[in-house]
């Protein structure tokens, strides 16, 4: 169980700094 929400956190993340790194290109 805390293995999954583990992988689920880090998964957030990834789409955070994807997003992050997407923003910081499109300026």
């Amino acid at each position: 169980m805390g293995k999954a929400k583990h992988v689920l956190i880090t998964t957030l993340e990834i789409c955070i700094i994807q997003r992050k790194y997407d923003l910081i290109t499109q300026n």
